[in-house]
């Protein structure tokens, strides 16, 4: 299972462990796959001398993925993998056992939901990335040193529904809490601003950036149903960058379809926006206003028409026309 240069740096690692670092294993006997999680797990225990356990009956008895072991420390199992770390997922493997055996007990800096639940990070890899192991060490080693957070590392080969659940299209594929897909190089400071800003409106930007970012349009639209929401896009819609701008743009032109009621909420808090230095979002937001048919801005964006920049006085206009047809 390990290359002989591997085996002897595990043994080398376990010479220098001041705890006991416990597996269990999940699964592993529905498939092949699982039987090498299985058989790779009993090789690192036979070579740590009591060193590294199996535990029959783990405290934690469910995973978030199968087949797939989970490795921690008692009555702390929060990193699963459901990946070989061998190859070049080897050092990252390796990093996560020596802190796990080595390391002073763990402090949490995560922050938990109001419901207790813990954040969860599902790190999806290949066995031919090469930037994949950077990743799974940033993630497992944030698990290592916070209870607060439950790494999962999984072969995108194997776990194929996640490809087509997150749309991914490349890996390392980082995904929060089922919600935030990061894609490619992600750091430990990086999880860690995310992990902390679950429950403000931060993560909600982020939530409904990603939702963009994956094409997600219907379901962005529909977080405009929440005051967080409508506050994320309203900054979008402010944003000098075309891009998040445009985003921003179509998410509100969907909701329109599915959700009215939260778009015309948003009018008073657009109406400034018709005064913006930046010329490109006041026709903008002039073109806007006249998607969503609120005959009550008819006098501000009569006054537009006589904007300085042509194409805001055009776009006013034109605003003006579909709004009183």
């Amino acid at each position: 299972m390990f290359k002989e240069d591997e085996v002897k740096k595990l043994q080398a690692l376990f010479e220098r462990f001041t705890k006991t670092v416990e597996f269990s294993l999940y699964g592993t006997e529905e498939n092949k796959f699982g039987q090498k999680l299985e058989n790779l797990v009993a090789e690192v225990c036979r070579l740590s001398d009591g060193k590294c356990v199996v535990v029959k009956n783990a405290p934690d008895s469910e995973a978030p993925i199968a087949p797939c072991f989970k490795v921690g420390l008692r009555g702390q199992l929060n990193i699963v993998y459901g990946a070989l770390p061998t190859g070049h997922q080897f050092p990252p493997f390796l990093k996560i056992l020596e802190t796990l055996g080595s390391a002073a007990p763990s402090v949490s800096g995560g922050k938990d939901m109001p419901d207790g639940s813990r954040a969860e990070l599902l790190v999806l890899i290949s066995d031919s990335c090469p930037r994949c192991p950077l990743v799974v060490e940033a993630a497992g080693m944030s698990a290592c040193t916070d209870p607060a957070i439950l790494t999962c590392i999984a072969d995108v080969m194997q776990f194929q529904e996640f490809v087509k659940e997150y749309a991914i299209r490349s890996v390392p594929a980082t995904v929060l809490d089922r919600e935030i897909v990061l894609i490619g190089a992600v750091s430990a400071d990086r999880i860690m601003e995310l992990v902390r800003s679950r429950g403000t409106p931060k993560f909600e930007m982020e939530r409904i950036g990603s939702l963009i970012e994956r094409q997600n349009i219907e379901e962005a639209a529909g977080r405009l149903g929440s005051d967080a929401g409508r506050a994320v896009l309203l900054d979008l819609l402010e944003d000098v960058e075309f891009s998040k701008r445009l985003s921003a743009l179509v998410v509100v032109e969907k909701a329109l379809e599915i959700n009215p009621d939260a778009v015309r909420a948003m009018v008073p808090s657009l109406l400034p926006m018709l005064s913006h230095d930046d010329a490109r979002i006041r026709g903008d937001i002039a073109d806007l206003l006249g998607k969503i048919g609120d005959p009550q801005v008819i006098p501000q964006l009569e006054f537009l028409t006589r904007d300085p920049d042509p194409d805001v006085a055009e776009a006013a206009a034109d605003a003006l026309e579909e709004l009183k047809g």
